[in-house]
């Protein structure tokens, strides 16, 4: 993406996450744009059969009882806007190809006499579309497809994955995703519409 996405996509904060805010001093913010989960109301059809107090299921340590209701854009939004204060800009359109981690042995010039001193940082591979043209998949190798790629390899000293369950960069590094698959299906739409149903809380 070229930009931050204007979808919700994501809504619920977790306390946990909450927490790390917190610890990083941008609470202040979410807290100002989200909106506390209040409740969960369950319908078969127009009926509500059923009415969830989150602080009633809490069963963490957190001090915040519940979690938070907060688009992905407007988490995303924040997040830009702290980083721009320290001076980090986010370059958007970036896509990673490979990664892994590097070992190497450089002369350690303090110690002198010739001894290594072990370095260790991470390799990553990323490529950016050098046109607007998104119909090529995303996955095809950089010398196929209609595309014109920029290619870069960029070394850091951490890299972190933000990139969802299906996270390429787990699946490179061979990293494990324990868990299960839930049955359930769901829908997320933004939009307005009528109804009489009671939103007092999450529906």
């Amino acid at each position: 993406e070229m930009a931050i996405s204007p979808l919700s996509k994501a809504l619920g904060m977790q306390p946990r996450s909450l927490e790390v805010f917190e610890m990083v001093g941008v609470i202040e913010k979410f807290l100002e744009r989200g909106e506390q989960l209040a409740s969960i109301n369950l319908y078969h059809g127009s009926k509500r059969t059923a009415t969830l107090n989150p602080v009633d299921m809490n069963s963490s340590d957190s001090h915040y009882s519940t979690g938070l209701i907060l688009e992905q854009a407007k988490t995303s939004e924040v997040l830009v806007e702290e980083l721009e204060k320290v001076g980090v800009k986010v370059d958007y359109g970036w896509e990673l190809l490979d990664t892994k981690v590097v070992e190497e042995y450089e002369d350690d010039e303090a110690a002198g006499s010739g001894k290594k001193t072990k370095k260790t940082y991470v390799e990553t591979k990323i490529r950016r579309a050098l046109s607007r043209d998104d119909t090529a998949p995303a996955d095809l190798p950089e010398d196929q497809g209609d595309k014109e790629y920029e290619i870069q390899v960029v070394r850091s000293e951490y890299l972190i994955a933000t990139d969802g369950g299906r996270s390429t960069v787990r699946h490179k590094l061979n990293i494990g995703f324990p868990g299960r698959t839930l049955d359930i299906k769901g829908m997320m739409w933004d939009g307005t519409y009528e109804s009489d149903l009671e939103f007092t809380g999450i529906a």
